[in-house]
């Protein structure tokens, strides 16, 4: 039993000496998949590749409208809150507008008066006005010949005769009446009395009856107390003598007198004259005004004062509409800050915000490396922070044709406005969101990951170089040409072919930096 298990031992390690040595002297073939430095070997292939720029930005109405009062006031009534939907021209707020309804009433007063004034300038003149302008006229003329003409001599007698009786009674006044007078007078009063006492003895015979107010009796007594009241104020006159006021009297009758026959001798003075020429000329002008057209002139003139009256109207009229707030969109009222009583200022961020949810956009910022790439039209894929698991579709509607402020770094960025597609929900807005940008497609083009290329500047120009396996399983570099770039992929222009397989090699943290910045892309 032990020899068999001696012979055993040694037949088993002269095999393992024969594997052994067969091992050594043929070794298996290399495969560089295995090698520990390389990470991966990729084969070259086919497919799409896509240019991205990527932005951040906050979602917004694509139409919002803030509405204002046009003009100041208070606010007498609201008719919105927020969140309440609203359609295009209906009334969300008003200002008191007492003062301009006045104001409007007041305007078209004017424009009706200014209108009235322009068609009477067409209107002919109506015959009573044109008679009585020519009568003034007639009027002024004879006026006027007759202080032209010499003095008639009829005309100079009764005015001396009036001088002369003036001058007379001034005497008579100055002097009294002479004894005969009075004698006359006193026997006047005295036949009077008499004849009163007769009247009155014949109404008391008949004073019982009752008819005896119709009798002839009162008749003659009645005009018998008048005659005997007047011939007593005549005998009192005649004894009681001048008074101051008899002679002023008497003296302005001769002032009088002598004064319109000294008109007469001398004629008109030059002052009336010109006071006459003067009243004919008015007289003539009158009469003009009402014959002739009006001029062009004195038309545009009245026409510019109705058109001014117009335009007062239709100002009132949009002070008005100003106190008035109308949505000017559909949309749901996202922000009101107007309460009544409150006062009102343009200018000061009062009012509503309709905003129209239908629609929703994006803003964001794109920096003046990448703007030139962007172009109107292009697909862009958004995600929401609030809805992870949900991409957005849009497009770019609208690139700022100004830069905004450079930034703290000095960098200038310009805004880009995407236009989002049926989010097919609504969206809260100011969400934050994230939106890249596809700037450029390109389909079935041969692509090699940008972890499997490496960057050479050293003779002062970009060369890209892959390491490329062989067909006895080594690698070799081999420079490539690289046309369009992703984050991840590049298009090989020339130096792979489909097919190909090339090395990814196992870098450090510090050298997948370096390739980063050496490349400067």
């Amino acid at each position: 039993m032990a020899r068999f298990i001696r012979i055993s031992a040694i037949l088993l390690l002269i095999v393992g000496i024969s594997v052994g040595s067969w091992t050594l002297l043929n070794p298996a073939p290399y495969d560089i998949a295995r090698d520990p430095e390389v990470e991966e070997v990729i084969t070259i292939g086919r497919g799409t590749l896509l240019s991205t720029i990527n932005a951040s930005g906050r979602i917004e109405p694509r139409n919002e409208v803030r509405v204002e009062f046009g003009i100041s006031g208070v606010v007498a009534e609201v008719f919105v809150e927020r969140g309440q939907h609203v359609t295009k021209g209906t009334l969300m707020a008003r200002l008191r507008t007492d003062d301009l309804e006045l104001a409007i009433r007041r305007a078209e007063v004017e424009l009706a008066r200014a209108r009235s004034q322009l068609e009477q300038l067409y209107e002919p003149p109506d015959e009573a006005d044109v008679a009585a302008a020519r009568a003034e006229v007639a009027k002024a003329k004879a006026q006027l010949e007759e202080l032209r003409a010499p003095p008639n001599p009829k005309e100079l007698d009764s005015a001396q005769a009036a001088v002369t009786s003036a001058r007379a009674n001034l005497r008579r006044v100055l002097k009294g009446l002479d004894e005969n007078e009075i004698t006359v007078r006193a026997a006047q009063l005295r036949r009077a009395e008499i004849a009163l006492k007769q009247a009155q003895w014949a109404y008391d015979q008949i004073s019982y009856r009752g008819d005896v107010g119709a009798s002839p009796q009162a008749a003659q007594l009645e005009q018998a107390t008048i005659d005997y009241e007047a011939a007593k104020a005549n005998y009192l006159l005649a004894t009681k003598g001048a008074d101051e006021a008899d002679i002023a009297a008497a003296e302005a009758q001769v002032a009088q007198a002598e004064a319109a026959l000294d008109r007469l001798v001398r004629g008109p003075s030059e002052a009336e004259q010109k006071a006459a020429e003067a009243q004919l000329a008015q007289a003539e002008a009158a009469l003009s005004r009402l014959l002739r057209e009006p001029s062009p002139i004195e038309i545009a003139i009245a026409q510019a004062a109705v058109d001014a009256a117009q335009i007062a109207v239709e100002q009132a009229r949009v002070n008005l509409a100003s106190a008035l707030l109308v949505a000017p969109i559909d949309g749901i009222v996202t922000e009101s800050n107007l309460k009544v009583g409150e006062n009102s200022t343009p200018g000061r961020a009062q009012g509503v915000v309709v905003s129209d949810l239908s629609a929703y956009q994006l803003t964001v910022e794109v920096d003046e490396v990448d703007v030139g790439r962007v172009r109107l039209g292009q697909k862009v894929s958004i995600s929401v922070d609030a809805f992870p698991d949900t991409r957005l579709e849009g497009y770019v509607a609208e690139i700022a044709p100004r830069a905004t402020s450079a930034g703290s770094g000095g960098v200038v960025s310009y805004q880009v406005t995407i236009a989002l597609k049926d989010p097919g929900t609504v969206l809260l807005l100011g969400l934050s969101a994230d939106a890249t940008i596809e700037v450029e497609r390109l389909e079935d083009v041969l692509l090699v990951p940008n972890r499997a290329v490496s960057v050479d500047r050293s003779r002062g120009e970009t060369h890209y170089f892959v390491e490329k396996v062989t067909s006895d399983g080594l690698s070799t570099p081999v420079e490539i040409q690289l046309g369009l770039r992703s984050e991840t992929y590049s298009q090989v222009v020339q130096g792979l072919a489909e097919g190909d397989r090339v090395v990814v090699r196992k870098i450090s943290r510090r050298e997948q930096l370096q390739r980063l910045f050496r490349s400067g892309d």
